[in-house]
């Protein structure tokens, strides 16, 4: 009886020898676990199969050179014959592939039989037949970032504040009972047309002046009714909440006037003659 193969590194393996690779491959999925070592591995950091690692990466290993090969060594589609048990492993029989009996079931012609024949396909794999799966390529598009809302720390709530939430109250309430009915309101509430989260965000912002313009509504709240609500929303805050405005810092005056000449910041006035 011939030695069982030792276990040996998968980037020294020669793909080249299918048998060798086969047998590997086999011992690998016969390697059974129990409760304690499953537990133990569960445990530890996972690492990638070794199959699957030469499928992922066979387009960068020259010793391997087709994905279908890896797969099918794995599934054993190209190898017949029973199983045989060496030294405790299960090993597939190292046996040629049979030959198909397509000839003899129709001996008159020499194709054989065309329904017992096996068929053979012309498209390997995307490495030997790249123009078949360049349609079935995925490119994955750059996501951009959203922009995150502010960082507003507390506050304590003034008669403005209060009205706002008053006016937010009133308007989802009639906006709910304008698409739903008044049963839907009674039963369900209102806020299915805006949570009470997004309220109380869009409260805290226009404590903070931080909503100005439907881009900011969205901004700051991430609220999906902000497209068709956003301008009456928005029309509500600088309602209760108006914007403050801001003197400007400096303030520009005319220079006083110099013999009826009033000079700009760019103009020089001559200094008068002296008379003696």
């Amino acid at each position: 009886m011939r030695a069982p193969l030792a276990p040996r590194s998968v980037n020294d393996l020669r793909v080249d020898d299918d048998q060798i690779l086969r047998a590997e491959i086999h011992t690998m999925k016969g390697k059974g676990t129990n409760g304690k070592e499953r537990k133990r591995v569960t445990q530890q950091e996972s690492t990638l199969e070794p199959a699957m690692d030469w499928f992922i990466n066979v387009d960068v290993r020259p010793d391997v050179g087709c994905r279908r090969k890896v797969v099918n060594i794995f599934f054993d589609n190209e190898a017949a014959g029973e199983r045989v048990s060496i030294s405790g492993h299960s090993f597939a029989a190292l046996l040629m592939d049979l030959e198909s009996d397509h000839r003899s079931c129709n001996m008159l012609s020499p194709d054989g039989c065309p329904r017992c024949v096996v068929p053979t396909s012309d498209i390997c794999c995307d490495i030997h037949s790249p123009d078949f799966f360049a349609p079935y390529s995925v490119v994955i598009p750059p996501q951009s970032k959203c922009p995150s809302h502010s960082h507003i720390s507390g506050f304590t709530m003034s008669s403005d504040d209060l009205a706002l939430i008053n006016a937010l109250e009133d308007w989802r309430e009639g906006t709910t009972i304008s698409l739903h009915g008044e049963g839907f309101l009674c039963d369900l509430g209102s806020g299915l047309v805006m949570p009470t989260k997004v309220l109380n965000r869009i409260v805290t912002c226009t404590h903070a002046h931080k909503i100005k313009t439907v881009a900011d509504l969205q901004k700051e709240t991430s609220w999906l009714g902000a497209e068709h609500y956003g301008h009456q929303i928005v029309s509500l805050v600088l309602q209760h909440l108006p914007i403050p405005v801001i003197a400007p810092l400096f303030t520009s005056a005319p220079l006083p006037r110099s013999n009826g000449v009033v000079p700009s910041p760019l103009t020089t006035l001559a200094p008068k003659p002296t008379t003696r």
